[in-house]
């Protein structure tokens, strides 16, 4: 009579069996099965496969924000993946997990500047929210670090929180700076 042969739970290619890499084992190691070269076979082939604990921990926020009760939806597009030649499938799972991203920001109001113009109800922008929903005449008077430069007499179209504007039928009225020499002759005159 032949001798038994070792079961391989977790592996079924013809590897040795570890049992400190076999998640479901109760000498399973942690941290042997990080620094093993040999690959982990996981009990659940649809697991999503995260390059460090930062990303998880992320993917986990973002689970949490979008269910509210932390359940999680099955998709009726699920496909089962097919393993490549070598085994991995991370570049299929790593696209399905840009493409349900990229899904997730579309949903997402989009925020501009237009948008953000629109929530202004108190404070000094508020006037300039109402020059732009009344379409008044404003007169903007532009200046350098020491003196007046010019002024601008006209629409306010869009504004932003540092008080940048985008005007239209504008007329500029700009004054030259005056040189040193000028200023020289002026006061030798006096």
């Amino acid at each position: 009579m032949a001798a038994p042969m070792d079961e391989n739970p977790g592996n079924s290619k013809g590897k040795r069996y570890d049992e400190e890499l076999d998640i479901m084992s109760p000498n399973f190691k942690p941290i042997k099965a990080l620094y093993s070269e040999d690959e982990i076979d996981l009990p659940s082939k649809d697991v999503t496969q995260f390059n460090n604990i930062a990303e998880y921990e992320s993917f986990m926020k973002r689970k949490d924000r979008g269910n509210p009760g932390n359940v999680s939806k099955p998709t009726d597009t699920e496909v089962p993946k097919k393993k490549s030649s070598s085994g991995h499938t991370k570049t299929k799972e790593m696209t399905s997990f840009q493409d349900e991203n990229l899904r997730r920001r579309r949903e997402r109001m989009n925020r501009n500047v237009l948008t953000r113009m629109e929530t202004l109800e108190k404070g000094p922008l508020s006037l300039l929210r109402r020059c732009v929903q009344e379409k008044l005449l404003v007169k903007v008077w532009t200046r350098g670090a020491v003196e007046l430069r010019g002024m601008c007499k006209g629409y306010i179209v869009a504004f932003d929180k540092h008080f940048n504007l985008a005007m239209i039928d504008v007329d500029e009225l700009f004054r030259c700076p005056l040189t040193r020499d000028i200023n020289i002759k002026k006061a030798a005159k006096v």
